[in-house]
């Protein structure tokens, strides 16, 4: 009896932590700096990348190094700017002036937006900083949340993996307050691109790159 109940005891105070446990809450607005942060997909890595996401203007931006196809590393940007009607999309080559420009598909994604659906987990060490584990789960698809345990409102990890496509985002440099304005505007050779690479002498090269990267689905 007495093994009885100091089992419920154990499983009572485990619940208890859990429903202790304070929930993150991420800001709708926010960037890291530093070229800290990356981004890796099945189908092309950034490094020493910057992001900025404002949930107001409902943009992103991606900049850094892209490795895609084998090839790389270029100065890569990617911008998606939902605020716009059609909302637009554009994945930029700076050192190459190569822009191309399109109507974004789908809709606005913040990776961040999740947190308020997903249970604690437990922590663990990332990177040799202690972090809160916190996951959501929806059949095959699971996005997994790794915060400090001593800032529980900053991310240092996320998971996400929807069959056999993943999404491992690190933030680094991580500043809960708007992105500068300036992040979201366009390279003057981006404009009046609708569907066209410019700079064709280096398409033959680049247009798989600028295609693959084109076909993220953040």
């Amino acid at each position: 009896m007495k093994a009885v109940i100091f089992a419920v005891v154990a499983v009572l105070v485990c619940l208890a932590l859990v429903q202790a446990q304070t929930r993150p809450i991420f800001p709708k607005n926010y960037y890291t700096r530093g070229g800290g942060s990356t981004w890796s997909t099945s189908q092309a890595n950034f490094t020493k990348a910057d992001y900025y996401n404002s949930g107001y203007t409902q943009s992103i931006r991606i900049s850094g190094l892209l490795y895609a196809e084998h090839q790389g590393p270029f100065n890569f940007t990617l911008m998606e700017l939902y605020s716009h009607t059609p909302p637009r999309q554009y994945t930029i080559l700076e050192q190459y002036k190569q822009c191309t420009g399109r109507v974004a598909e789908g809709k606005y994604f913040d990776p961040l937006e999740e947190i308020e659906y997903a249970s604690f987990k437990g922590k663990a060490v990332h990177d040799g900083r202690s972090v809160d584990v916190w996951a959501l789960t929806a059949g095959t698809n699971t996005i997994s949340y790794y915060v400090e345990s001593n800032n529980v409102n900053v991310p240092v990890l996320v998971n996400i993996t929807a069959g056999a496509e993943f999404l491992h985002i690190t933030y680094s440099n991580f500043v809960a307050s708007a992105p500068p304005q300036s992040a979201f505007d366009i390279p003057s050779f981006c404009h009046n691109q609708e569907e066209v690479t410019i700079n064709k002498r280096n398409s033959d090269m680049l247009g798989a790159i600028v295609a693959k990267a084109a076909s993220i689905k953040f």
